[in-house]
């Protein structure tokens, strides 16, 4: 299974309006995101922590593909074993069945 890192930096996604600050603030953590995306964890394993976006020529290709699995899943347009089944399949297609091997190894 791939390894992917998630990069939450308190944004706008994780904001609400407090009276009290006077403005937004971010109230929900990192965790607290993942919580709301079931079946992330049958997609790819998570990186517990990470400080860059990887340097590895094909990822934006494969980060590509974990949206459209990810999307496909949240909208209904597949289930999570189809998604799965779909992602594996086109990033063997970007990264080569050596790549993937090695990976899951």
């Amino acid at each position: 299974m791939p390894s992917v890192a998630i990069l939450f930096t308190g944004g706008t996604i994780s904001m609400r309006h407090d009276p009290v600050a006077g403005g937004n603030v971010p109230v929900l953590s990192g965790r607290d995101l993942l919580a709301t995306v079931p079946g992330l964890d049958s997609i790819a394993s998570l990186v517990p922590i990470t400080h860059y976006r990887p340097a590895y020529a094909l990822y934006p290709r494969i980060s590509s593909e974990i949206q459209v699995a990810m999307e496909s899943v949240m909208t209904g347009t597949a289930d999570v074993p189809t998604a799965v089944k779909t992602y594996d399949e086109r990033v063997k297609g970007i990264a080569g069945d050596a790549v993937m091997t090695a990976a899951g190894s």
